[in-house]
């Protein structure tokens, strides 16, 4: 599996742009529970009644960080996740249906993302023509945080502002086989405010 490939799993593991997805139940249906739940009346449900015409929000942030099934290390950066099989909670629930790597970041069943191939292939695409000519670091003193809202965007710590930002200390470098020297070329660094 390629670098590319394990950042793109991690990367849509861990920041799904969509944290949560929106439905309308068409008809009466009952959906199970992964783990039961104790009701009102104090006795364990394992599934739930959803009438007709009510409204349903599924988190896929939840379920892509849900430690009882991807362990306690289910919110770290961990590209490292995809090289060893996953763990029997994640493989062995026939409920956890995401189309993905058991993610739920493209959803599951007949609604799921159809273009979740080409959204792997355009990622892939574009780190790899930005990563051959730049080097991309992050400014040392600001912190990045994540903005919970129809998408997830990110912000620097402490700041008021309702943009995006996403400051960036961006780098030209050489590609593979040259040297600055020879093609008169300069590096420069610049900090971008996306």
């Amino acid at each position: 599996m390629s670098l590319i490939t394990l950042r793109f799993f991690t990367m849509s593991y861990s920041f799904p742009p969509l944290p949560n997805v929106f439905r309308q139940a068409c008809q009466d249906t009952v959906v199970p529970l992964l783990n039961p739940i104790r009701g009102v009346d104090g006795q364990d449900m394992h599934e739930i009644h959803v009438p007709a015409g009510t409204d349903i929000a599924v988190s896929i942030l939840g379920a892509n960080h849900y430690k009882a099934t991807w362990g306690e290390d289910a919110d770290d950066w961990k590209p490292e996740r995809w090289l060893s099989p996953l763990p029997e909670s994640v493989t062995g629930n026939r409920h956890i249906g995401g189309i993905y790597s058991h993610m739920m970041t493209f959803l599951a069943g007949g609604r799921s993302c159809i273009g979740f191939k080409f959204s792997e292939l355009e990622m892939k695409v574009v780190l790899v023509t930005l990563l051959q000519s730049l080097e991309f670091s992050l400014p040392m003193n600001k912190e990045i945080r994540w903005n919970m809202g129809l998408m997830m965007t990110p912000a620097v710590t402490g700041s008021h502002s309702i943009h995006n930002e996403m400051p960036l200390w961006v780098k030209s470098i050489a590609p593979k086989g040259l040297s600055r020297e020879s093609d008169n070329a300069t590096t420069h660094d610049t900090e971008f405010r996306c």
